[in-house]
């Protein structure tokens, strides 16, 4: 809260974050569980609106009911200069309306707000963690044989809430055959076939914190041209992920995929080619602030490596592995 306070003051502005659902920058700069929450944060005060207001008492220097927050909040409207919006926040048109209402100078705040989580401390990082161990036992080795991709995603689900996690990341992708090739796609009623490869993309989610894992199944599969992509897409992902470190730039490790990639002569196909990058930031989001290409890595980031090649209407070949540097 301390460094959203400074970056305000740099702005001569307030911020207004509302949820009425669950919410990345709302949460981290709350810690409240419920919704919907408000926050309005002043470079000199901190106020919350929630449905258990008092447990944030001592933490805020105004803690209001939520019966109350139209009321109070209002009021903070009216004598702000200029408000911060999280324009990344699905309630972000409710909170722009009470801004255009009193006439004040909006500031889009989400980037600034997303960035200020890249950054993981030692409880965040653990939660990813145990996301990741979930979700990479989930993976291990799966029977398809008479299954539609839907069977297959539903097991995926009722693993990980028995081993403690949901698969709520995102949803579960099961895409098989020449479904593949369209990179990120809903998981259907399409019956798998033996002898065609499946492409499984999801990632558990504990305390509220997400992996994102994608792994491949040749499914019996022998075709050289699917091996051989396979084979590329394992080497540029294993490749890149012992090179991942503190220090290290994400434009390097995708310049390094693709060439990769390209001299196993699948160049044309890469990820790159399709307009995906080598990989994101993980967090409270499974997409979370700040983009993989710019700047170099540093302690604290949790990132995915996740080179792909992508033969239209043959098959996708993508491997995954979420990092917790």
């Amino acid at each position: 809260m301390s460094r959203l306070q400074k970056k305000l003051e740099e702005k001569n502005a307030s911020a207004f974050l509302f949820a009425d659902g669950f919410d990345a920058n709302s949460y981290y700069f709350s810690g409240d569980e419920t919704h919907p929450t408000m926050l309005f944060v002043t470079p000199q005060t901190t106020s919350i609106a929630s449905l258990h207001e008092k447990d944030f008492e001592g933490y805020f220097d105004e803690c209001v009911p939520l019966s109350q927050a139209r009321k109070e909040f209002s009021k903070k409207i009216k004598e702000a200069k200029a408000i911060c919006v999280d324009d990344f926040s699905s309630s972000c048109g409710r909170v722009l309306r009470s801004c255009l209402k009193h006439k004040k100078r909006i500031v889009a705040f989400g980037e600034e707000l997303a960035k200020m989580r890249l950054v993981k401390d030692g409880a965040e990082k653990r939660k990813i963690l145990s996301a990741c161990a979930i979700t990479k036992k989930i993976l291990e080795q799966r029977d398809f044989s008479g299954k539609t991709e839907n069977d297959v995603a539903g097991e995926l689900e009722f693993s990980a809430r028995k081993l403690g996690g949901s698969l709520n990341a995102f949803e579960p992708m099961v895409l098989a055959g020449e479904r593949s090739a369209f990179f990120h796609n809903s998981t259907g009623e399409r019956k798998i076939s033996r002898g065609e490869p499946v492409l499984i993309d999801c990632g558990a989610r504990v305390g509220f914190y997400c992996a994102d894992y994608t792994r491949m199944f040749s499914n019996g599969c022998r075709g050289k041209e699917f091996l051989d992509a396979l084979d590329a897409v394992q080497q540029a992902k294993d490749e890149c992920v012992r090179k991942c470190k503190v220090g290290t730039s994400g434009k390097a490790l995708s310049k390094l995929a693709e060439e990769i990639i390209s001299e196993k002569g699948f160049g044309n196909y890469s990820f790159r080619k399709v307009g995906l990058a080598l990989g994101h930031h993980v967090g409270l989001n499974v997409h979370d602030g700040g983009r993989f290409d710019e700047g170099k890595f540093v302690a604290g980031n949790c990132v995915t490596i996740e080179p792909g090649i992508y033969l239209p209407k043959k098959f996708g070949v993508r491997i995954e592995d979420t990092l917790v540097l």
